[in-house]
């Protein structure tokens, strides 16, 4: 069996499918004692990069033969902090959907009755595990700059946060038109009943609820500078703090049905194969092409 040397800061499904396939090892930090002992750092093959690019990341990137990023973003911005790192080795796949659902018309009809959600009102999504950091205020200025008002929020969060959620649904006048759902048991479920998931985040990192929103028939709106935007239509992105234009855009998709249907069915067009099984396929390509032998390069995984 082929050994892999591997960098990865928490276990994933990857890991245990490449562990049926590969000897696998994982990179650790030195110790104190092999530092002072002078011992040789042994680098990863493969670096799983999760996370900031800081001194450390870098450092392994610059070391390991192959590094895995989710997005191109990503990868620029390394290459830009290293100028000398070949950017060749650094290979991005974009992070697989992963959900047990499936989009079920019944589902969203079920859950449009229980809270009395009227048929011409459009459900727009809010959910993220920082409110601050996912952008709750400027979610909240783009729907109360709205100039139509067929919709209901729906707003979805933890027990610590529903307070000042509220305060802050409150303070834009907004509280008739939102649900707030706190600790739902399968947030999954949510994307399936929304039309709409806006997510004007304030984080870089590759949001993974707008694949699950575009797999789920939504129309999405995301911040420009959020990893996820790479697979988003222009027409969907948020231009910063200052952007003017969302709320128009809302507006025009809460007053065209079909349009609304359109982006919606285009949205789960890009991501529908974006899977766990197109990921192990690309990374065992990766893996082939990298570090495998012609003859072995040819077995079957």
């Amino acid at each position: 069996m082929e050994k892999l040397h591997i960098a990865i800061n928490t276990k994933t499904k990857v890991i245990t499918q490449l562990e049926k396939k590969f000897e696998i090892t994982y990179y650790s930090e030195q110790t104190f004692f092999e530092k002072l002992l002078l011992k040789e750092k042994k680098y990863p093959d493969i670096y799983f990069h999760q996370g900031s690019v800081n001194t450390k990341a870098l450092d392994i990137i610059e070391h390991s033969k192959v590094t895995i990023v989710n997005s191109n973003a990503l990868k620029e911005q390394i290459c830009e902090k290293r100028t000398y790192i070949k950017a060749s080795k650094i290979f991005v796949i974009y992070p697989y959907i992963n959900t047990q659902l499936k989009y079920s018309k019944q589902l969203k009809k079920e859950f449009r009755k229980k809270y009395e959600i009227e048929k011409e009102q459009r459900i727009i999504l809010f959910t993220g595990k920082n409110i601050i950091l996912s952008g709750l205020e400027k979610f909240l200025e783009i729907i109360h700059s709205l100039e139509r008002d067929n919709y209901k929020i729906v707003i979805e969060t933890n027990t610590q946060e529903k307070q000042k959620i509220q305060e802050r649904v409150n303070h834009y006048k907004l509280d008739n038109r939102t649900i707030i759902l706190e600790n739902y048991t399968n947030i999954d479920e949510l994307f399936i009943a929304a039309d709409m998931f806006i997510l004007p985040t304030k984080q870089k990192l590759f949001a993974l609820n707008v694949l699950k929103a575009m797999y789920f028939k939504n129309a999405v709106f995301v911040s420009s500078d959020n990893a996820s935007s790479e697979i988003i239509d222009s027409f969907s992105l948020i231009l910063g703090e200052k952007d003017r234009n969302t709320p128009f855009k809302v507006d025009a998709l809460l007053g065209n049905k079909e349009e609304l249907k359109k982006i919606q069915k285009e949205n789960y067009q890009v991501v529908k194969n974006i899977k766990f099984d197109t990921y192990m396929e690309e990374l065992e390509y990766i893996i082939s092409d990298n570090f495998l032998t012609e003859s072995e390069s040819t077995r079957d995984f």
